[in-house]
């Protein structure tokens, strides 16, 4: 039974990993970077470095990995999002320069249940600004429906290696993200239906 819940923990891993690739590679062809929220990547980076730090500290080298890729896909999507000039990511830009300094100093001078702490509140609060977003604006074209399809299967998959460790806090990160998931991918689903709907109506006379 616990080789099969670590099954799931490194799928669940695998899938992380690369939940933003889709993103990064539609961004990178199309240029498009409408509704693709920029806080949303800042929060990422410093979020996918405080877990390399905590990892580092704690030996636990599974997670280092798997930050390095959403770090640097964080990094990459950031840069498109300055190539094509999104709204707010010189904000964006200024957080994540605020938010490493400041995990640098935790790592350097803070126990590691400090770390583990910024680490974990950076997982809770990552998808909030995207909902946020969705729902503010009408062209949701440049998001990838890839990534947030991995992000759901993802998020399942944490809930079950979760109920499997019988670790509450990680059913409560994976239940709030599968949640919020479902949101982005209903509000995408909603606005295409809606352009579509717009396309092909026809004029009255």
């Amino acid at each position: 039974m616990n080789a099969h819940i670590e099954a799931v923990g490194y799928v669940a891993t695998a899938m992380a990993a690369s939940q933003f690739v889709p993103q990064v590679i539609r961004t990178s062809r199309s240029h498009d970077t409408a509704g693709v929220s920029s806080g949303m990547f800042a929060i990422l980076v410093a979020q996918a470095g405080a877990w390399m730090g905590y990892g580092i500290r704690q030996h636990l080298f599974p997670p280092v990995l798997t930050n390095v890729m959403l770090g640097s896909c964080g990094i990459v999507m950031v840069r498109l999002l300055v190539i094509n000039r999104a709204p707010h990511i010189r904000r964006a830009i200024a957080a994540i320069i605020g938010a490493l300094v400041f995990e640098v100093l935790v790592y350097l001078f803070a126990p590691d249940a400090v770390l583990g702490v910024v680490a974990a509140l950076g997982a809770f609060i990552l998808l909030w600004p995207q909902v946020l977003v969705v729902f503010r604006r009408t062209d949701l074209s440049g998001l990838s429906l890839g990534s947030w399809l991995l992000s759901i299967g993802n998020t399942i998959l944490w809930m079950a290696y979760g109920l499997g460790r019988h670790s509450m806090l990680l059913l409560l990160s994976a239940g709030q993200g599968l949640v919020l998931s479902l949101v982005i991918v209903s509000r995408m689903m909603f606005v295409q239906r809606q352009a579509r709907m717009l396309a092909t109506a026809v004029p009255s006379d």
